[in-house]
């Protein structure tokens, strides 16, 4: 089962990884070029696509494919 943990937006990736301080523009860039890829890609490849908007819920939702895996092989 694959799951993909996204970002509610590319703005708002572009915002966290601007906030760390610790990441270049130019890296920034390289990494929102492979962010748009892979999220594309996303809808195609992954069992699950969670936006991690809140990371309380995106974490809730985490849990709760796993149980229901964990529950689904008993």
């Amino acid at each position: 089962v694959l799951i993909f943990i996204r970002p509610p937006t590319t703005e708002e990736l572009e915002r966290r990884l601007t906030n760390r301080g610790d990441t270049t523009e130019r890296d920034i860039e390289q990494r929102l070029a492979v962010a748009e890829h892979q999220m594309a890609e996303a809808l195609t490849v992954y069992d699950h696509i969670i936006v991690n908007d809140d990371l309380e819920v995106a974490t809730a939702h985490v849990l709760d494919i796993l149980t229901r895996l964990a529950n689904d092989d008993r």
